[in-house]
């Protein structure tokens, strides 16, 4: 199932949304990432990655462009990797935990 994801620029953080719900968000001083809110948002509790579409508002300064190019790039790097590493017969969250948390950035 395709998910779509909105990008919100608001004066103190930026947003991301999936069916007009806040999922995740990025404070605009800090401008820090979060991962375990950034794997829960986009991974965690079985979510689909198979399919995830990214809207962003039309008129973004640099710096708002910059972020929302970073998490676009990052979880589509993600998904990228996850369906060519995971072993496509293993569908369960604890393996999909135990590849994130492993060193599998060696692998080629």
């Amino acid at each position: 199932m395709k998910r779509i994801i909105e990008f919100q620029v608001l004066d103190e953080k930026y947003i991301f949304k999936e069916n007009n719900t806040n999922i995740f968000e990025i404070n605009k001083l800090t401008r820090q990432l979060d991962v375990k809110s950034f794997y829960e948002a986009f991974f965690a509790n079985g979510k689909d990655y198979s399919e995830i579409e990214f809207n962003n508002p039309s008129q973004l300064n640099k710096d708002d462009e910059r972020i929302y190019n970073a998490i676009h790039e990052l979880t589509t790097d993600i998904c990228t990797r996850l369906k060519t590493e995971l072993p496509t017969q293993i569908d369960s969250q604890e393996n999909f935990q135990a590849y994130m948390m492993s060193d599998h950035s060696e692998k080629k």
